[in-house]
């Protein structure tokens, strides 16, 4: 028996519905942030990102809290391995500088040079 590889569905997923600020449909699988009590915004160039904004609705939203996320990067291409991100604010992420704590470290399990995506389990809180 044959078996492809394929990193969907190696993680289980949990969401979470939180209020947001400003999000609207076209925000959808960009990268989140808290930004007042159990209310997310999307988080801008450079901000560590708390989720993924996954269904929007008028007041409410959606968020991806863990599971496997493929997002486009910009700026240097993410390595594979243990790798800070953090957005990118154009709905993607960017490699971050390595701090000494752990959060926005994330596992790096595929990077697509060609279409400037990286594949990463989210899994930071």
């Amino acid at each position: 028996m044959n078996f492809g590889v394929s990193i969907e569905g190696i993680v289980e997923e949990e969401f979470i519905t939180l209020l947001h600020s400003g999000l609207v449909a076209a925000d959808t699988k960009k990268p989140v942030k808290l930004s007042a009590n159990k209310t997310v915004a999307l988080a801008a160039d450079g901000d560590a990102f708390h989720g993924i904004a996954d269904k929007v609705e008028s007041d409410a939203v959606g968020v991806k809290m863990s599971g496997m996320v493929t997002l486009p990067y910009t700026g240097t291409a993410p390595t594979v391995g243990v790798v800070q991100l953090l957005a990118n604010g154009s709905g993607g992420v960017k490699v971050g500088a390595v701090t000494a704590n752990r959060f926005n470290q994330f596992l790096v399990l595929a990077v697509d040079t060609t279409a400037s995506t990286v594949s990463f389990v989210m899994d930071n809180i």
